[in-house]
């Protein structure tokens, strides 16, 4: 398969090095980002962990997909001395613009500096004075209270010497909320020199379509590839993606497995840490192929203990599922697998509802959907008036 310009956006508490390397299985994405690294003026002190980078600091240029490590700061000394060093190992550097964390901005970083454009324009000259030319990715929001100063903002950086400019389209003010504003996005693509990365509000091919017009060329997905981890399959192959109840159930077994180990490698730093990338990772590329899966799943038993899973694996189980769940026949999306309290208890539950629900046979399809009318969980608004069928569905216990 080949996959269309798009990279998973990095998500805070969510894209680690185990979340990269499984959507590139699932989807085969061209890219993916690190989860912003909050530098001050005493952390770090020069370095990083190669566990926060694996791609860059460990295996160079051997990973399938590539990696654009992000940095959050407040100053432009504190970002380089970071930046500097990570640019041994990366072509790429990006800043964070957009996080709209209350802390964060309270601190002068993320979006607050949409605040003033030509702080914002100051910025990153400075930066990229510092660093060279083609090395800095800025990641960015339309605005901070709204988005009347969004022409400014662009017109503060679009003759800069970048590498590229993501622009997630909605305000610090919107969060995740109302519809990300694509118009913006397009009109900072005609006037910006270097490539014009969009986001927000891609769950499927329909979205995909009218958002990526001409001239906007890549995009990351973040919240839309939890919903549908496949969702580049249906880009790609211009039809909606199927997959086997096994597949689904090896995969998310991979998904546990994954954050298990690196969990386990960067609590005891091992010798042998990442060694299983290489011995399985890098030479399977599973998609929607249950048979895949299975090899991924049998290779990563060999690194854990399944025993011994802790509360970040069902955690990230959940979390993981609580989005997955919107795509799959409506049966999947009752609330009983978010209450399990171990691994063990999730898959027996994700059973139960394909059995109890006669769903087919473990090889049967079973089609992945966008379905909008989920999409106040994923943005955190009021919920909508919901019909009957609906509640009952909510509230169903099994």
């Amino acid at each position: 398969m080949t996959s269309p310009r798009i990279g998973l956006a990095p998500m805070e508490g969510v894209s680690s090095f185990a979340t990269r390397m499984w959507f590139w299985q699932t989807s085969g994405i061209a890219y993916a980002g690190t989860p912003f690294l909050r530098v001050t003026a005493g952390y770090p002190a020069k370095r990083i962990s190669r566990f926060y980078a694996p791609e860059i600091f460990v295996f160079q240029d051997q990973m399938p997909y590539k990696l654009r490590p992000q940095i959050m700061a407040s100053s432009v000394d504190d970002f380089c001395r970071i930046a500097e060093y990570v640019l041994t190992k990366s072509s790429v550097i990006e800043i964070n613009c957009g996080c709209p964390a209350p802390k964060v901005v309270g601190h002068g970083a993320g979006s607050s500096i949409l605040k003033d454009f030509e702080k914002f324009s100051r910025f990153n000259q400075d930066i990229v004075d510092r660093l060279g030319e083609n090395t800095l990715i800025v990641k960015m929001r339309t605005g901070f209270e709204d988005d009347l100063a969004f022409r400014d903002l662009v017109s503060a950086i679009s003759e800069l010497k970048l590498n590229a400019v993501v622009i997630h389209g909605r305000t610090k003010i919107q969060g995740y909320k109302g519809k990300a504003n694509w118009e913006h996005i397009r009109y900072a693509a005609q006037r910006i020199m270097v490539p014009v990365v969009g986001s927000g509000d891609i769950c499927d091919l329909k979205t995909y379509r009218n958002r990526m017009k001409s001239p906007i060329q890549e995009a990351i997905i973040g919240r839309g590839l939890l919903r549908n981890p496949w969702m580049l399959h249906e880009i790609s192959e211009q039809k909606p993606v199927k997959i086997c109840f096994q597949a689904l159930v090896l995969s998310l077994k991979v998904w546990v497995n994954l954050h298990a180990i690196c969990l386990r490698d960067f609590l005891n730093k091992s010798n042998h840490s990442f060694e299983w990338v290489e011995k399985f990772f890098l030479k399977v590329h599973a998609g929607n192929d249950a048979e895949r899966w299975q090899v991924l799943n049998q290779g990563l038993k060999e690194y854990v203990d399944t025993k011994e899973y802790s509360r970040r694996e069902i955690g990230m189980l959940k979390m993981l599922w609580g989005y997955l769940r919107s795509s799959l026949p409506k049966p999947f999306f009752a609330p009983l697998l978010l209450r399990s309290k171990t691994v063990q208890q999730f898959f027996e539950g994700l059973e139960k509802i394909f059995c109890e629900y006669s769903l087919g046979s473990m090889d049967d399809l079973l089609k992945l959907e966008f379905q909008p009318h989920y999409n106040w969980i994923y943005g955190g608004e009021k919920k909508p008036t919901v019909d009957e069928d609906s509640k009952s569905m909510d509230s169903l216990i099994l």
